[in-house]
């Protein structure tokens, strides 16, 4: 009584539409509803689009796991080839410098990933008299390269890659497909094989819109994503930045411009068949360019006023201008979907969508410099710059002051270990301005769309200006941060050891976030200055020579940084997501560090903090999430360095380590919801003795074998297995708190070999020097998190952290490196 369409993935079958048609293994059949068609289901059975199967279901025989093959079909060794020339001309008035450079990259995936840039220098110094000096540096990039879709994506790399089954090959991941409906055979090329779509995407033609309709996999196969799919990227920059100084007396004037100019543009293709958005083919390409201007003209003293009393100082005014521009077109439902098409067309006026942005804004000011030095001991500078900004355009001059003072206590103590101490204070103040037209309500298209007997609305004719749903603020001023900070330098017995102390306590005020308002205001969001963040912290760093002598030295280096950071207020907001999920997300709460993590967590008794169980004696989710079910910034972080030199070789070894930080694993917990996760596949028996229950409350007797494990929630043993992964013990579940993890980490950081070639061997060949290195990178992690590398973040360099959600690997690099000079 019910129709389906699907594969049929068994033996033979009779009575195709009412005819004795025999079906093969891996055809797509239909069953039509209500029909009076005969099915012989021995021997294999019928599986649906959506993974259902009907009929008989034999025991598979192949057993193959295709876990290393599959890898080395995705990931291997990545190259890079860095070359450099770099020639330099002098005589009695001017330097002369130009170098090129070339950098080649092949990245550790099997597909297009590789990154190639190109760069040329040029600078001069020239003396024109005794005064006069001119200064001019320039370089010109140019960068292209080739990138694979990561993170949270359905066209990503690691979705589809790591929610594979073991057992499916993802090398035959293309094809043309041959479907059998109705008695038609319809043909698709280019079909999308994968994990989830076997036998590949396949299409039908839509006679309504003219164009095919696609049905894809739910997860691209990995090796569609890094060749099917294009994420081209291209840039030209340009600086050029001259200089003139000028000395008048005991002045020194210089003025100094600079411009920075580049033009980024980025191509993004999906043919038909990709998963998700791209089902039925994606085009868009963004054009990119930004000019950096600046002018800096000031004045330079250095005065002795007495034997005892030194000053200098630097007066001046800056002033600064970025034009920002970026251009975007998007395509989706191609009309030719078997044309390789880099530029729009391809679609209906419906399907394209065409946007754009500029933005100009500028800052100018005028700053200032006073060093003092007074009987060689005391240091003391002031410094002041006052600015306007046009972002904040009615906060008037902005003035950050700082100043700061040093004692040499070298003599007062009078010490023979001690070589050189120092202590210092110092206070300041910075400052971050609003981003464009941040203080005004912006207008723009609302987009273009259109419909059968299309009605009186202003959206369906195009170019309908519309509202920004972030409402601006005209009172908005700068993010201030202030800080003081207290600090110690010393160097003693013969400069062997060197140490160096600073605590700090700074305070950023008026954080400009766009929080929620009521949606009867007409917007969603206003931005406010809105967070108060504290922090507080201690940095030691230290340099220790274990070994001199005339042809082995040894030391170590360290440093250690402690920060503790609390937003102290949020203008009345309860939380502010900074990044991630709904469900689970890294942000901003009164009371809490910045960058918190909020997340679903199981209901607890508020009495002792034990599981609140259900019938089955598993724990229930809590009614709402949890700020702080998680902290991503470190106790601390540390660095070890080693540094050995004998003769010819140095040998030196980096350390670093960040213990503390707490990471939302999203991949572990969608891993086992998907079954592919190794717990999922542990088979244990029941040997306590009784019958116990899975999370839906199915019987598991003694001796009875099962998936999973045994664990008590604490209402007695229970079975963790499908059930309960697939619910709120997976990662698609209403609970993150079993994925939130100890993130610390230490790792080897860099191991570099080097030597030096004798001056009698490489005389004979005509040069001044050469030197070999070796040096490997991330060479060993220790960590406790499993599955990636603790320092990735699924939102990148972004101010929400600790968060992994199928990240791309971090990578381990060797690097040969060979420097000649001639």
């Amino acid at each position: 009584g019910q129709g389906f369409d699907g594969i049929w993935s068994g033996s033979p079958g009779v009575g195709f539409y009412n005819e004795s048609t025999s079906v093969s293994y891996g055809d797509e059949i239909s069953l039509r509803a209500g029909g009076t068609d005969a099915y012989d289901l021995s021997g294999g059975y019928f599986e649906t689009p959506d993974g259902r199967q009907i009929g008989s279901i034999t025991t598979k025989n192949n057993k193959t796991l295709y876990n290393q093959t599959n890898r080395d079909a995705v990931f291997g060794n990545g190259y890079t080839y860095e070359n450099s020339v770099n020639l330099s001309y002098s005589d009695e008035k001017s330097r002369t410098y130009l170098s090129f450079a070339n950098f080649d990259q092949d990245g550790i995936m099997k597909g297009a990933s590789d990154y190639q840039r190109t760069t040329l220098k040029l600078n001069n110094t020239t003396q024109a008299n005794d005064n006069l000096l001119f200064k001019i540096s320039s370089s010109y990039t140019s960068i292209d390269s080739n990138r694979v879709q990561t993170g949270s994506n359905l066209n990503g790399l690691y979705l589809g890659y790591l929610r594979t089954s073991p057992d499916f090959d993802i090398r035959d991941w293309q094809g043309t497909n041959y479907r059998i409906s109705g008695g038609v055979t319809s043909v698709t090329p280019n079909s999308h094989r994968s994990y989830r779509r076997p036998m590949g995407s396949y299409r039908t033609f839509d006679n309504a819109s003219g164009s095919f309709n696609y049905s894809v996999p739910t997860y691209n196969n990995p090796i569609w994503t890094m060749n099917q799919q294009k994420n081209i990227n291209t840039v030209d920059r340009f600086i050029f930045a001259p200089e003139v100084n000028y000395k008048l007396g005991f002045l020194n004037l210089v003025a100094r411009y600079s411009i920075d100019f580049y033009q980024d543009n980025r191509t993004r293709y999906q043919p038909p068949g990709s998963a998700g958005s791209g089902n039925n083919g994606t085009w868009g390409e963004d054009r990119i360019t930004e000019k950096n201007s600046q002018l800096n003209l000031f004045i330079t003293g250095d005065n002795t006023i007495t034997d005892d009393i030194s000053i200098n100082y630097v007066v001046g005014y800056q002033q600064f201008e970025n034009n920002y521009r970026r251009l975007t077109a998007d395509e989706a439902n191609f009309t030719n979907p078997d044309q390789l098409f880099f530029n729009p067309g391809n679609t209906t006026g419906l399907n394209s969508t065409p946007s754009g942005y500029n933005s100009l804004t500028t800052k100018s000011g005028v700053y200032g410099l006073i060093n003092l030095e007074l009987y060689d001991n005391f240091l003391v500078e002031f410094t002041g710059r006052g600015e306007r900004v046009s972002t904040l355009p009615g906060a008037g001059i902005i003035f950050y002051p700082s100043a700061s003072f040093g004692y040499k206590f070298t003599d007062l103590v009078k010490a023979d270990f001690l070589n050189f101490g120092k202590v210092r204070i110092g206070y300041g103040e910075v400052g971050i301005e609003a981003s464009p037209y941040a203080t005004s309500d912006t207008f723009g298209p609302g987009g273009i769309s259109s419909s059968w007997g299309d009605g009186l609305e202003g959206s369906l004719y195009g170019n309908p200006f519309t509202k920004s749903s972030t409402r601006g603020n005209p009172d908005l001023i700068e993010e201030r941060k202030s800080e003081i900070e207290f600090g110690v330098d010393v160097r003693m017995f013969d400069n062997r050891v060197t140490l160096g102390a600073t605590y700090y306590d700074n305070k950023t005020v008026g954080v400009i976030l766009a929080l929620p308002t009521a949606p009867s205001s007409g917007f969603s969001s206003s931005l406010q200055n809105a967070a108060t963040i504290t922090n507080k912290g201690f940095e030691l760093d230290f340099k220790f020579d274990l070994l001199r002598g005339e042809d082995l030295n040894i030391n170590l280096n360290g440093s250690f940084t402690q920060n503790k950071n609390i937003v102290t207020d949020l203008a009345g907001s309860s939380y502010f997501i900074l990044n991630g999920f709904t469900s689970t997300s890294s942000g901003v709460a009164e009371g809490y560090p910045f960058g918190v993590l909020r997340g679903g967590v199981y209901e607890r008794n508020t009495t002792d903090g034990s599981y609140v169980t259900n019938s089955n004696g598993f724990p229930n989710a809590a009614a709402e999430k949890k700020i702080g079910v998680g902290d991503p910034n470190p106790d601390y972080r540390a660095g070890l360095g080693l540094n050995v030199d004998y003769r010819n070789f140095s040998l030196s070894a980096m350390f670093e380590t960040s213990q503390g930080n707490d990471v939302w694993n999203g991949t572990y917990g969608v891993l086992h919801y998907m079954g592919i996760h190794a717990n999922t596949g542990a088979k244990n028996v029941n040997n306590t003795g009784a019958t116990i229950v899975n999370s839906a409350g199915a019987p598991i007797a003694n001796g009875e074998s099962y998936r999973g494990y045994m664990t008590d929630f604490g209402a007695g043993n229970v079975v963790v297995d499908s059930e309960w992964w697939t619910t709120n013990g997976g990662g698609f579940g209403d609970v993150s708190e079993p994925f939130i993890m100890d993130a610390s980490w230490v790792k080897l950081r860099e191991l570099t070999l080097n030597y030096k070639f004798d001056l009698a061997l490489i005389e004979s060949l005509k040069i001044s020097s050469m030197n070999l290195s070796i040096s490997g990178r991330n060479l060993y992690t220790w960590t406790g998190v499993e599955g990636f590398d603790p320092e990735n973040n699924l939102t990148g360099a972004s101010r929400g952290r600790g968060l992994e959600y199928f990240s791309n690997p971090g990578t381990r690099s060797f690097i040969t490196t060979l420097r000649i000079g001639f």
